[in-house]
């Protein structure tokens, strides 16, 4: 992936801290510097996640976030943001159309992509505030492949961080991800993509404070929620 000049791994890699250990603001310098550096629309449910359950980590990337753009704009100037901008928007239309390498929604139904993508982040937000920080992180880090306008292989990485938790409440869900992921993260995309998001709702997972620290461990140890009434 990285060899071909794609960054999803470097963005991958600056995840893991933020989302595996304690809320602190050293943990969340990574990500923001990763946002600052590639902007990814991946990143932005990962930073809600984290707004939510890691607040100190959030604090810190935001701040590592700030001060790298602010580096960037001194020392290449405001007007080599403003050209990436136009370019993005100039091939914004054709990104969004079937062509070889996309795999997001637009490849397989582009008038769905709209209607799709909100729906996905509607629930996104309902489950970052209703449920538990393993639900909610599998829903950020699996959901940018249907919100954004074109995805390729390389958008399923971020999947790859799911494992502990889903492994820790479902080791079958766990090896039916892994096992059919050669062929789902191509053409079927977004299919595996919103299989997982609706398989993991069927976790019972316990919530948790809002402070507390994710581990799968912790969670695989807790006693099922027991839900009664609506």
């Amino acid at each position: 992936d990285f060899m071909l000049g794609n960054t999803n791994v470097l963005v991958v890699a600056s995840m893991v801290p933020a989302v595996f250990g304690r809320s602190r603001v050293r943990n969340g310098l990574l990500v923001g510097l990763a946002t600052a550096a590639f902007g990814k629309p991946l990143m932005i449910p990962v930073l809600l996640w984290l707004a939510i359950w890691r607040r100190s980590t959030f604090a810190g990337a935001m701040v590592a976030g700030a001060v790298a753009t602010a580096i960037g704009v001194g020392v290449f100037g405001p007007g080599s943001y403003r050209d990436w901008v136009t370019a993005v928007g100039a091939r914004s239309s054709f990104l969004s159309t079937p062509f070889a390498g996309n795999h997001g929604v637009t490849a397989l139904a582009p008038a769905a992509w709209v209607p799709v993508a909100t729906l996905v982040a509607v629930l996104l937000l309902i489950v970052l505030v209703r449920r538990g920080p393993g639900t909610g992180l599998v829903w950020a880090l699996a959901s940018g492949v249907l919100l954004a306008p074109y995805a390729g292989t390389y958008a399923a990485l971020p999947i790859v961080l799911t494992l502990p938790f889903v492994g820790s409440m479902s080791p079958m869900l766990a090896l039916a991800m892994v096992a059919v992921s050669p062929v789902a993260t191509t053409i079927p995309l977004p299919l595996y993509a919103g299989g997982i998001l609706v398989a993991v709702l069927a976790l019972r997972e316990p919530r948790a404070g809002a402070n507390a620290s994710w581990s799968p461990a912790g969670i695989a140890r807790q006693p099922p929620v027991s839900r009664v009434g609506p």
